[in-house]
């Protein structure tokens, strides 16, 4: 569609469409559909060509359409060709991006998968430390990290390094294991392949480079693009939380992936799923108990902290213990020109020990902001920020979880709080600052010049 409304305007040409073209190219790719995304990646990248010649260095976008190609005509079986595009991408990226931007990061894995697999474990292994390098600090790319430790410890194996192997084997499984808890398998039984569905989608950068505010209608819209990667999609991507009423209690829930069951959502209050299903999965006896007093408490804690909004807890069983969410939402539209919404997803696991218990929890803060006014126009300030963390903690019973998970949560959100407020918004405010005056600039320039007359004239003292 986006597309289609900018060949419309008045001064449309080609290459004004390469970044939505490469996204629908990425797309098709995704889906199987290798000839279709080469000929929208070879149209695109022909249109920058006539516009800014074969060596265009406009942007980073004709990178993307070099990579983009080398991803498909790996899929088409032809890796002569996917290598000379991956080079390409790799010079470009370099040259409009750094060494150190997270694309060049990608095709530098690529490069080191390549060379791997012909046998130059060297080669291969400056690449993928190359990646590491620029993956390094940055908790987004969490899954782009675990591949690249999975691939660079298959070749210090072939170089014979064989204690740096097992560092890198034990970063990579533990990251794995961050990104599918679920999944207990142990590092030999896992392939290339289960790294690569970490970010089989990420991977495509179409998510992370569009407005957070609407992540949940992007995800609906590739799900119906693609409906094999639906499942995967939507137990990775967090999207803002969605509110379905108990039929049987009459009270608001909020669903994400952890509460769905196909097409309906269990609510935890009466743990029925909305709407009916046969053999819904539910918790066992001892872990509903558990879950019933953690929605109590959360019942509470929602309505001390938030002064409203919604909460809601779900509980399963693991193998060693149990694993839960805590869901938390809140939604305020002052006027018809401004609104706000935060949805805190606090994901974890409790192994159960003699008395103790070991926690790992995943927190996930999704925060919307907007305004509109006559004066300054619309304002949009949206985004999610991530943090994990582990703890040791001693249980007498099964309250003692729900006491330990509630502590665990208040101290994760004032840290997300704090750090949104005096990092986030602290920085937000100078860059606006920096690019708008309340005041008239004419009258700060003269401020500005009366300041440094007095500074002048005391030196002058």
């Amino acid at each position: 569609m986006s597309i289609q409304e900018m060949k419309r305007l008045d001064d449309y040409k080609k290459y004004k469409i390469s970044l939505p073209l490469v996204n629908l190219a990425s797309c098709h790719y995704l889906n199987g559909d290798y000839v279709q995304a080469e000929r929208l990646l070879l149209e695109g990248l022909a249109s920058r060509v006539e516009e800014f010649g074969k060596d265009d260095r406009e942007s980073f976008i004709t990178g993307r359409f070099y990579h983009g190609l080398a991803c498909v005509k790996r899929g088409l079986g032809s890796d002569k060709e996917a290598f000379e595009f991956l080079l390409k991408a790799r010079d470009h990226y370099q040259k409009t991006l750094g060494r150190g931007h997270h694309r060049s990061a990608d095709v530098a894995v690529a490069l080191g998968r390549h060379y791997g697999r012909s046998g130059q474990y060297e080669t291969a292994y400056d690449y993928l430390t190359r990646a590491l390098e620029a993956y390094e600090g940055r908790s987004t790319y969490t899954p782009e990290k675990a591949r690249a430790f999975y691939k660079r410890a298959k070749s210090l194996r072939r170089l014979g390094r064989h204690a740096e192997a097992v560092e890198d084997e034990n970063d990579s499984l533990e990251l794995y294991r961050r990104l599918a808890p679920n999944d207990s398998r142990p590092l030999s039984e896992l392939s290339d392949g289960d790294f690569d569905k970490l970010i089989v989608f990420w991977s495509s950068d179409l998510l992370r480079r569009l407005n957070p505010r609407d992540t949940a209608t992007n995800v609906n819209l590739l799900c119906d693009l693609s409906p094999s990667l639906s499942e995967e999609l939507l137990e990775s991507v967090d999207v803002p939380l969605t509110v379905k009423t108990c039929s049987k209690t009459k009270r608001e829930f909020l669903c994400c992936d952890y509460n769905r069951d196909g097409n309906s959502w269990r609510s935890p209050w009466s743990n029925e799923f909305e709407p009916a299903i046969e053999d819904g999965v539910v918790p066992s006896e001892r872990v509903r108990r558990m879950e019933v007093k953690a929605n109590e408490g959360f019942d509470v804690y929602r309505d001390l902290y938030y002064e409203g909004g919604i909460s809601s807890v779900y509980f399963w069983d693991i193998d060693d213990g149990f694993a839960g969410c805590v869901l938390l939402k809140k939604a305020v539209s002052p006027s018809s020109k401004s609104s706000g919404s935060w949805d805190s997803i606090h994901v974890f696991e409790a192994a159960d020990r003699t008395r103790m218990s070991h926690y790992k929890l995943t927190s996930t803060v999704i925060l919307n902001l907007g305004t509109s006014t006559d004066a300054l126009g619309n304002m949009d300030l949206s985004g999610n920020m991530v943090r994990q963390v582990e703890s040791d903690m001693p249980v007498e019973d099964d309250s003692s979880h729900v006491i330990n998970i509630g502590k665990l949560v208040e101290d994760m959100e004032l840290k997300m709080r704090n750090l949104l407020q005096e990092v986030y918004f602290g920085k937000a405010k100078d860059v606006v600052g920096d690019l708008r005056s309340i005041q008239a600039l004419s009258e700060a320039e003269r401020d500005k010049a009366t300041h440094q007359q007095m500074i002048s004239s005391m030196g002058a003292r």
